[in-house]
Order: structure tokens, then C-alpha cells, then sequence
């Protein structure tokens, strides 16, 4: 990994310096080309403003006046310097090699301004001193100056020798800072082999001061080892639960059917009852264990359809009646609104609040409250859960309902507030009354309310340091405008 990543940083700072040294030497031999015909240009101007300003100069024959400025002009280090005449648009001389008719710009000429420019390696320019008239025409004499472009190669030597020091440098750099990076990577694999062969006691140390990426990396290692082993723990909580739950109920019936069989039982009838009851229990066991099972799989099906939430409520509450009457348990049922429409599962919804019902039975002391509304609870306004889920950023947004379950129990101590929607989670919570759960009736309200696109929240104590509320928050129905 650490040679696969140097090579690479190295080939692309080799075409990064490839291309700024190209980019550069293109940039440079353009100045250096402005340069010398901005030299020539204002030393050709410069000559012809003398010849014009000097009525000597400007009376010399032409051959001697052209043998006097090359002479200068080779002291001054010119390529070719000489007069240029051209009468009535007809070049009279002949052009030095090099340089063309086609490269002068004779309509300016014509009009008595000097030209320039660049041929190769050539910078050249022609600077008018005498315009005459003639038959037919003019006559225009001019400086022409030629001067060799002397290129900056030294300056790319000197880009070149830059370049490879940067280069040098760029790969020290890229060795040390890979394998600061393949280190970590390489601490990484390890531990995530490690805790993928069952080792789940493996943490990466980490180190300060390194890269953020690299420690934000080490650490989801760490906390993904700590969730794997609290689920491997609590899956081992949940089999030692759902065995004990289960091994109860086939004593029982087991020894309740050897008994019959063995014409031993005291009274077949009770005997039988017992067996009822005990394969009742199993059946909602297995029965919840396979709700929760394709819940959390995402297995089931809903039938959402448009429903009164408050009639669906109150039916579930009044089928507990008896339960609670047996039990010395008062159930109130309130509604703030008549009806509250709902797209919901009404089989479903009925099963969420028969469970928090039946959780309720379990702890409640005398009394449990059961309440349908449209305006939200003020012991959820102060739920941190409630401030940390999506049902607070959408408020005000969309229009919810909410379906209180309150008991007046010893309340739920604060540690296990987290927990309490967990599968078989068990507290220090005393049970007052034995009710007809499984252990699993929280989790499947929370899977379902989650399906159907609500939430659910738990608060305890409610008031005088007792009492829990369950709260589950369901988005209204509201039709549009099509629908009336």
C-alpha cells in the first residue's frame, strides 16, 4: 500500500512539474519575444526621430546612410540594420533573410507609422523618417532594424534544478506521511479481523495529534467492537430469557399431562385448565417472538388505511376491562376530540396499545390512564428523546397525534429509561402484579409505531417521584384538497 500510494504522488508531482515547466517555458519565451520587439521598436523610433531632427543625416546619400547605421548597429549589437525604401507601395531593397514582404504591414507604413514584430527567432521593426511625394505616389524611407531574441534558457535550467529538489522533497514527504497512514489502516485490518474472528475484546489504542479522518476511523472500530459485544451480550441475555420462558410452560404442561396420564392428578379438570393456560402462554410467546422476528426484518406487511384512532383506542381499552377489574385496577379512557383520522394498520395499532396495556397491568398500583389527543403532552415537550428525534424537528411542520398509557406504579429508575424498548430487558423495576406479557411487548410497539412512521417515548417518574408514561406520536391524517 505505502509504494503503491508513493508511486502514484510521485508520477502525478512529475506531471504536475511537466506542465507548470512546459506552461512556464511557453510564458517565458513570450516575454522574451515581447521584450526585444519593444527594444527594437523604440531603437529604430529613437534613430528616425534623430535622422528627422539632424539636417545632416537627413541629406546623406541613402547607400552611405545605410553603411553608417550598420555600422551602428553592429557596435550596438544589432543583426542587420540598414533603410528601407518603398515607393509607390514597391519594396526598392531587398529584405534581409529571414523576413518577408508578407510580414510588413505596408497600409501603416503607408501612413507613416512604424511596424514590428517577431519571425522565429527575429524581432524587427521599421520606423518611417521620410515621407516624400512622387509621380504617382510616395516615397518612404525608413529605419529597419533586425535583432536576434536572446531566450531565458538559463531561467529553465534553473525551473528544472527547482523541480527536482521539489521533487525530492515531495517524495521524503510521501514516504513519511504514508506510512503514518498505512500504519493506522494497517492497525485497522487487524483489529477488524480480529473482531471478526470472535475476538471481541480487541480496541485500537489511539493516538493524539494525528490525522482526524484516521482517528474518526479508529474510533467507529472501537465502537462498532462495543456494539458487537453488547449484542452478542444481550442476544445471550435474550436465549437465556426466552429459555427459561419457555422451559416454565413445557414443565408445567409436562408434568400436568404425566400426571393425567398416570390417572395420578388430584383433579383432571384443574389439571387440564393448567394445561390451557400454559399452552396459551407458549403460543403468545412464540407468537410474539416471531412478530418481533419479522419486524426487525422488515418482513411484515401493513394495511394502511384511513381510520379513527380514537375509536380504535377506546375499543382496545374497553376489551381490558375485566383483566383490570380482576386485578383491583382502575382503566380511564379520555379523548380531547371525538375523532382523530389516522393512516394506520387498525389491527396494528390495537396490538401496540394492548401492549402498553398489558405492560402497565404488570406495575400499575391502582390505576391506569388512557388518553387519545391532538396537542402535545408537556412531560414530552421535556423528554431529551423526544428533543433528539425527527418528531421534534417536524414540529409545526405536520400535524401529530398522541396516545398517552400511564400508570401510577413506582416509576422506572433513570439508568434503565434506554433500555426499557429493548428485547427481554430486565430491571430492578418490582413487578406488582402478575400480567400475561412475554417480555417482548415494548420492543414490538416500538417496531411497529416505527413502521408506521411514528415514534414512541417513555418518561418516569410522572409525578411525586412515581408513575410511567408511554407516549406514541402518530402523524394525523389530513385529506387534500381532491379528496374534500
Amino acid at each position: 500500500m505505502r509504494t503503491r500510494i508513493t508511486i502514484a504522488m510521485v508520477v502525478i508531482l512529475v506531471v504536475a512539474l511537466a506542465l507548470a515547466g512546459t506552461i512556464s517555458f511557453i510564458l517565458v519565451r513570450n516575454a522574451d519575444k515581447q521584450n526585444a520587439v519593444s527594444g527594437v521598436l523604440a531603437q529604430a523610433t529613437t534613430t528616425a526621430d534623430e535622422i528627422k531632427n539632424t539636417s545632416y543625416l537627413d541629406g546623406l546619400n541613402l547607400n552611405l546612410l545605410s553603411e553608417i547605421l550598420y555600422s551602428i548597429g553592429q557596435i550596438a549589437g544589432d543583426k542587420s540594420a540598414g533603410i528601407l525604401v518603398v515607393s509607390n507601395n514597391h519594396l526598392e531593397d531587398k529584405l534581409p533573410d529571414g523576413i518577408n514582404v508578407s510580414d510588413l504591414n505596408m497600409a501603416q507604413l503607408e501612413k507613416g507609422k512604424p511596424i514590428s514584430g517577431a519571425i522565429g527567432n527575429l524581432a524587427f521593426a521599421v520606423a518611417p523618417y521620410s515621407v516624400t511625394k512622387a509621380a504617382g505616389g510616395k516615397v518612404i524611407s525608413s529605419i529597419l532594424l533586425i535583432n536576434q531574441i536572446a531566450f531565458s534558457y538559463g531561467s529553465v535550467k534553473y525551473f528544472t534544478l527547482a523541480g527536482l529538489i521539489a521533487l525530492l522533497v515531495a517524495v521524503v514527504g510521501t514516504l513519511y506521511t504514508t506510512k503514518r497512514i498505512s500504519n493506522h489502516v494497517v492497525r485497522a485490518a487487524k483489529a477488524a479481523n480480529a473482531i471478526a474472528s470472535g475476538d471481541l475484546d480487541t480496541r485500537i489504542t489511539r493516538s493524539k495529534g494525528d490525522y482526524p479522518e484516521l482517528i474518526l476511523l479508529e474510533a467507529a472500530i472501537n465502537t462498532m467492537a462495543e456494539k458487537v459485544s453488547q449484542s452478542r451480550q444481550l442476544e445471550r441475555q435474550f436465549l437465556l430469557s426466552i429459555s427459561h420462558d419457555l422451559r416454565t410452560p413445557l414443565t408445567s404442561i409436562r408434568g400436568f399431562a404425566e400426571a393425567i396420564a398416570d390417572n395420578v392428578a388430584p383433579d383432571p379438570s384443574k389439571a387440564a385448565e393448567v394445561l390451557v393456560a400454559e399452552s396459551s402462554r407458549l403460543e403468545r410467546l412464540i407468537r410474539d417472538l416471531l412478530d418481533l422476528a419479522y419486524l426487525e426484518a422488515r418482513r411484515f406487511s401493513l394495511r394502511l388505511d384511513v381510520m379513527d384512532a380514537v375509536s380504535c383506542v377506546q375499543q382496545t381499552a374497553t376489551s381490558f376491562t375485566m383483566e383490570a377489574r380482576q386485578s383491583m385496577v382502575d382503566i380511564t379512557f379520555y379523548a380531547d376530540q371525538d375523532t382523530i383520522l389516522a393512516l394506520a394498520d387498525g389491527d396494528r395499532l390495537s396490538q401496540v396499545v394492548a401492549n402498553l396495556i398489558q405492560n402497565a397491568l404488570k406495575f400499575t398500583k391502582s390505576k391506569i390512564v388512557i388518553m387519545v389527543s391532538d396537542s402535545i403532552n408537556p412531560l414530552l415537550v421535556e423528554n431529551q428523546s423526544y428533543k433528539n428525534s425527527a418528531l421534534y424537528k417536524n414540529y409545526g411542520k405536520k400535524k401529530y397525534f398522541y396516545i398517552h398509557v400511564e400508570d401510577d406504579g413506582l416509576g422506572i429508575a433513570e439508568e434503565d429509561l434506554p433500555h426499557v424498548f429493548e428485547r427481554l430487558y430486565t430491571s430492578d423495576r418490582r413487578v406488582l402484579r402478575e400480567g400475561k406479557g412475554t417480555g417482548l411487548g415494548l420492543a414490538i410497539v416500538k417496531e411497529l409505531i416505527e413502521a408506521m412512521g411514528g415514534e414512541v417515548f417513555v418518561t418516569s417518574p410522572v409525578e411525586n417521584n412515581r408513575g410511567t408514561v408511554f407516549i406514541v406520536a402518530l402523524e394525523c391524517y389530513e385529506p387534500t384538497s381532491e379528496e374534500g
